[in-house]
């Protein structure tokens, strides 16, 4: 079977091989038969909006692997033409999360066809040998992972992480990630009584995963994200994730691998954000239930997210299902 796969290899906060792209040649990859090629393919699959199905030639099935629409700008924002042109255009379209399918179908109505799987934006597995263990008393380690967009919330994650420290748990938050313009914040405090908080900045996976395989738990308190590739990253690193309702997260974050915090409300519509402020507030009751939930029960949901990613939750598996549509 020859695939090709077109976009951009990487994302905000990753480098390559890691966007979307990326991981999911390494899926196809790993079957027998699939050959990556860049004609003369079968199948044709497009992320996004990463390329426009109307300017792409190919006689092979085209594929529109849909993480919604821009919905922070509105569905009727021209960034959202070429997400129109590849839903209209594409044999087949699937969804990278129950949140993708209600995004995109409310801003470009329901598509003629039979129902296909989810196939989620997942990562390439790199489970550590042996999970780090935690007891009472000692320091919690923690990591974000995320570009510094209002919607991300990472000025929340900061106040809790330091609510959790102002109860004398000793806790090391290490935050991943960048700005649009390679800028990250430093002018938080960095560190305090009982907390210490590192902004790494970009890096390459090489370097996030001893990161990942040296924490106890990951947070990803966005709104409304589609399909976050770092909440992806986390689990298939070995971490348990505490996830909010809002966006497609919650659609990944399944079978104890992590807690979901049921603190946002639906939103399908045109909802600009530029200030952190105007978005819901993460409930400061929900968010200590969970995690202490998970840092409780650590080894539970670490072995719970073990078997989840193994079963579903990897980019080979979901790659896999593409295969099963033709």
């Amino acid at each position: 079977m020859k695939i090709k796969i077109t976009g951009r290899p990487n994302h905000g906060v990753y480098g390559e091989p890691n966007g979307m792209q990326g991981r999911l040649k390494y899926g196809f990859r790993q079957i027998k038969g699939c050959e990556i090629v860049e004609e003369s393919e079968d199948i044709l699959i497009v992320p996004g909006a990463s390329a426009d199905l109307t300017e792409i030639q190919t006689d092979g099935k085209k594929i529109f692997w849909s993480h919604g629409c821009n919905w922070a700008r509105g569905f009727e924002n021209e960034d959202n033409t070429v997400l129109k042109h590849n839903y209209d255009n594409a044999d087949i379209v699937v969804f990278q999360s129950e949140f993708a399918k209600n995004m995109t179908e409310k801003a470009f109505g329901k598509k003629q066809q039979k129902e296909y799987p989810f196939i989620y934006n997942a990562g390439v597995v790199h489970l550590p040998d042996n999970f780090i263990s935690w007891k009472q008393g000692e320091e919690i380690k923690a990591v974000c992972a995320s570009i510094w967009r209002a919607w991300k919330r990472l000025h929340s994650v900061e106040r809790l992480v330091r609510l959790i420290a102002s109860n004398g748990q000793k806790i090391h938050l290490s935050v991943i990630g960048k700005d649009p313009n390679d800028n990250c914040p430093f002018g938080f405090p960095k560190e305090g009584e009982n907390y210490k908080i590192d902004y790494l900045g970009i890096m390459p996976l090489e370097q996030m995963i001893p990161i990942y395989h040296q924490s106890h738990i990951g947070l990803h308190l966005a709104f409304n994200d589609f399909s976050p590739s770092s909440v992806m990253e986390k689990m298939t690193a070995g971490l348990p994730v505490i996830v909010t309702n809002s966006g497609g997260s919650k659609d990944v974050v399944k079978n104890g691998s992590g807690m979901i915090i049921n603190t946002d409300p639906f939103v399908d519509t045109s909802f600009p954000i530029h200030n952190e402020e105007r978005l819901p507030k993460v409930d400061d009751d929900e968010f200590l239930y969970a995690f202490w939930e998970i840092m409780n029960h650590l080894s539970d949901y670490q072995q719970a997210n073990k078997e989840w990613v193994l079963k579903e939750m990897n980019c080979v598996k979901q790659a896999e299902k593409f295969l099963t549509l033709q």
